[in-house]
């Protein structure tokens, strides 16, 4: 761990310059100085990761996922699904309900950090919920930044602390049903449903829904052209009517 007396900051004890001589930014300073020697010294661990990773230059930080756990509850299975082991999701189910955290790999949930104890930890489900155990960890057991001593209840969206590894935690105890998906919409987006009598009906019944927009357009085609037709006959009786009333008027005078 860091020696805090190596850092680099504001030396206050001893110091000739009082802090009403200060300037604002040495007044920052000194605050932040004495936010920094609080953090060091209840969350010493912590620390030593951030210092850590700001001697790490930004091309060498990698990215990671966020952890999580999720406890399901679907009638009598009771299972959890997590990516803490390996960072690959997966379901894991345990008779007894009891899902322990640690580096050994007999763990159910299994964490490579030196940070973590061999059995750090353990998730316990009873007919109350889901429960957090720490098992005189080391580096302690947290929830929500609360080191707890004793077994403490889970509850939705909760912050969990195992070592230096973080992970959310999520409670889902109900499922819903929902109504089925139309095939029409199916056949748009090109999925096929895994029955070939249903699959078929669709197709057909795409494909008469295609043929009676053409009907229609024809139909609508057709009458159009008989409207058209039937104007041009009016226009010639009228014009021959015309020809003719201008003939009775020219021999009338």
């Amino acid at each position: 761990m860091s020696n805090i007396s190596e850092l680099n900051f504001l030396p206050v004890k001893g110091s000739h310059i009082t802090p009403e001589s200060l300037s604002e930014e040495l007044q920052q300073r000194l605050t932040l100085y004495r936010v920094f020697v609080k953090l060091y010294e209840n969350h010493g661990s912590l620390l030593e990761q951030i210092l850590k990773l700001e001697n790490l230059s930004e091309s060498s930080l990698e990215i990671r996922r966020s952890h999580y756990i999720q406890a399901v509850v679907d009638g009598e299975i009771v299972y959890v699904t997590t990516n803490l082991c390996d960072g690959k999701s997966q379901s894991l189910r345990q008779p007894q309900h009891t899902w322990t955290i640690g580096r050994d790999r007999n763990s159910g949930i299994y964490i490579n950090s030196k940070y973590v104890s061999r059995r750090h930890a353990a998730i316990r489900y009873t007919e109350q919920g889901f429960y957090l155990i720490d098992f005189n960890s080391t580096n302690g057991t947290y929830i929500n930044g609360e080191q707890i001593y004793q077994p403490t209840k889970l509850e939705e969206g909760d912050v969990v602390r195992v070592g230096n590894i973080t992970f959310s935690f999520f409670d889902n105890n109900s499922c819903r049903i929902l109504p089925t998906v139309a095939v029409e919409l199916l056949m748009q987006l090109g999925l096929k449903t895994g029955n070939e009598k249903l699959d078929n009906l669709a197709y057909y019944r795409s494909r008469n829904k295609t043929r009676k927009l053409l009907d229609n357009e024809c139909t609508q085609g057709e009458n159009f052209v008989d409207e058209i037709a039937q104007m041009q006959t009016f226009e010639e009786q009228l014009s021959q009517q015309w020809k003719s009333d201008i003939l009775d008027t020219f021999y009338s005078k």
